[in-house]
């Protein structure tokens, strides 16, 4: 008896302390009403689908049927009214731990996260996957947040990310030892393009800004300190931007 209950302490353990699943399904957004602008000049109109794992658009026809454009044949488009029911909400989502289903996996609901801007304009751009190495591009799906000479764009993925023992979501798990656990959030990177379509990662936002408009980096910096902002404020970037930008000679 005692052997057997040995035996099942070690089996729980190997379990609780076994590495979370990938997260599960893919990040995608929908809206109920979107145009779709092809690179041959068409105009598709209806509710969409933007599947950013597969860099696709499904678009909902008035005949009830659907098409799907990968981004190779969209040069850009406009959506409004976005909606996911039971999708992810605008902040971090518990996954399920040890002490719900199946020890050890972490599952994330599937849809994605709801976002509130009233219009959204994304534009297709020849991207290197952030592969600084390789010459070889693809076309991808951007959210472009300012117009100009240069203009600032956005990508967003699904990421999972690890709940620290006994911190805000953590607890006490079997055998009285540290509870952890995972959720699911969306990571947002920023990137400049110029006039040609080349695209400039801000891995480092304030010191990659300041190195692309770097003949006035003394005037964006005062901007910034004058205007109390932050070069990390998701809402306050594109002012920075668009300020760095009035400047010329980027």
């Amino acid at each position: 008896m005692t052997r057997i209950i040995c035996w099942f302490s070690v089996a729980v353990l190997v379990l609780l302390l076994a590495p979370p699943a990938a997260v599960a399904g893919g990040y995608e957004q929908r809206w109920a009403q979107g145009s779709v602008i092809l690179t041959s000049g068409d105009t598709i109109d209806g509710p969409v689908i933007y599947h950013h794992d597969e860099e696709t658009l499904e678009v909902r026809l008035a005949d009830g049927t659907a098409r799907t454009f990968p981004a190779i044949n969209v040069s850009y488009f406009v959506v409004s009214d976005e909606g996911n029911p039971g999708g992810l909400s605008s902040g971090p989502q518990l996954m399920a731990g040890p002490w719900m289903g199946r020890p050890g996996m972490w599952m994330p609901p599937a849809g994605a996260r709801r976002d509130r801007a009233p219009v959204k304009l994304f534009v297709t751009y020849m991207w290197d996957r952030d592969n600084d190495y390789s010459d070889f591009r693809s076309p991808a799906f951007f959210q472009q947040l300012t117009d100009g000479n240069t203009r600032l764009l956005k990508r967003e993925k699904l990421v999972q990310r690890s709940i620290t023992p006994y911190g805000p979501y953590g607890g006490m798990g079997a055998f009285g030892g540290p509870m952890g656990g995972f959720y699911t959030d969306i990571q947002s990177s920023y990137f400049l393009a110029d006039p040609q379509g080349n695209l400039t990662p801000l891995r480092n936002v304030k010191k990659d800004i300041l190195a692309y408009f770097r003949k006035n980096a003394k005037q964006v910096q005062a901007y910034v300190k004058d205007n109390r902002l932050s070069y990390t404020d998701p809402n306050e970037l594109p002012l920075i931007i668009k300020y760095a930008d009035s400047l010329g000679g980027g």
